[in-house]
């Protein structure tokens, strides 16, 4: 657990794992994220992706992007 705005939230995935979880480049998690196609949260300088962010995600639109590779 980690705290951030007074408030204590379990830690995600990184975007390394991310990028794992979804076969790509860690590159490819930055891109979606400055893009906001996945959300994510800043905590101490790191962001982090929860299981619910990164299940919004794949229901939508990149489905079938992901299925493919």
């Amino acid at each position: 657990m980690i705290r951030a705005n007074n408030m204590y939230v379990r830690e995600g995935f990184t975007i390394q794992e991310v990028a794992k979880i979804c076969n790509v480049k860690p590159v490819t998690v930055r891109a979606w994220i400055s893009r906001h196609e996945i959300s994510s949260t800043k905590v101490n300088n790191r962001r982090y992706i929860s299981e619910r962010q990164i299940a919004d995600f794949r229901s939508e639109e990149h489905t079938s992007e992901l299925q493919s590779r």
